[in-house]
């Protein structure tokens, strides 16, 4: 959800076909507001849900967001079986998840980088299920990716991280400018060195999300776009109301998948989520021949 205007035109996309080719507090038991990386493992673990669904606007997991990480999340909870809903107040794909470089797998950054290399790792795998075995066209690539290096204090870090990571199983080497240079010609000769990750990949960010989307309807979830969520009330007995300018929604368990845009939708449950939108910048030339460069946008 990004903003917050009064359309919400339910459209339900049953069939996305024409856009995808193929190749809490209060009852803890019963009531769950998910956010963030984690919140598809916690999904498939929280209980199925113990009211009667009275309208075809009940259901189990309901999930806010309709980018990668919430098709993504529709997709495996409603191939588990779970009753599922998506709701998006655009179109899929339609904010950041549909204008980025679609970088696939990572080496960790943050707080928390070894937890965050285990998570994108498994990313690439499901990237490769989805195209091979379920037939996708995703533009999927496992590219492999070289990261420059460009002081001393940087060289250190990454000696320490390449270290640390092969010692995990991961593959990855640091670089001479020449050894990078046999592999993207491209690279700049005059840097300190590259690291260079061969298990990074890349996917057309546009056709992934709405791949997502689509097996998440063929397992049986529902997607709505149009549906701009105005307001999330706790209810009493457990679970929670959802109201977008037309409709309401119950469900169990709540997933909260709007990105940068999980602060001003926490605040609707009185929920802080520390996360707020920023500008993000890509530049993207020419296309140049295939390579790690050319691969970068």
């Amino acid at each position: 959800m990004t903003d917050h205007d009064n359309s919400s035109s339910n459209r339900n996309h049953s069939d996305l076909s024409a856009s995808v080719e193929k190749a809490s507090p209060g009852a803890p038991d019963r009531r769950r507001v998910l956010i963030g990386i984690g919140a598809l493992a916690a999904a498939s673990a929280a209980p199925r849900g113990v009211f009667a669904q009275s309208n075809a606007n009940d259901t189990d997991v309901l999930i806010i967001g309709g980018g990668i990480a919430g098709a993504s999340t529709a997709f495996h909870l409603a191939e588990q079986g779970r009753d599922v809903i998506l709701l998006e107040r655009g179109e899929i794909a339609s904010e950041a998840s549909g204008q980025n470089m679609g970088g696939l797998g990572g080496n960790g950054w943050g707080n928390n980088p070894d937890l965050l290399s285990y998570l994108t790792a498994g990313g690439v795998e499901i990237f490769k299920r989805m195209q091979i075995e379920l037939g996708y066209d995703m533009e999927f690539r496992l590219s492999g990716t070289l990261t420059a290096i460009h002081t001393d204090e940087q060289f250190e870090h990454f000696q320490d991280r390449v270290s640390s990571l092969r010692a995990q199983g991961y593959d990855l080497e640091l670089l001479t400018p020449r050894e990078a240079r046999a592999i993207e010609p491209e690279a700049n000769g005059e840097l300190l060195g590259y690291q260079y990750s061969t298990q990074r990949g890349q996917a057309d960010p546009v056709k992934s999300t709405r791949a997502f989307a689509h097996a998440a309807q063929v397992a049986g979830a529902t997607i709505n776009t149009g549906q701009n969520v105005t307001a999330i009330t706790a209810l009493s007995a457990g679970g929670y109301a959802v109201r977008t300018g037309s409709e309401e929604y119950r469900c169990q368990t709540l997933v909260l998948a709007t990105g940068a845009w999980c602060g001003p939708v926490g605040e609707m449950l009185g929920i802080k989520v520390p996360i707020v939108p920023v500008r993000g910048q890509m530049w993207a030339g020419n296309c140049a021949p295939r390579g790690m460069i050319s691969n970068s946008g």
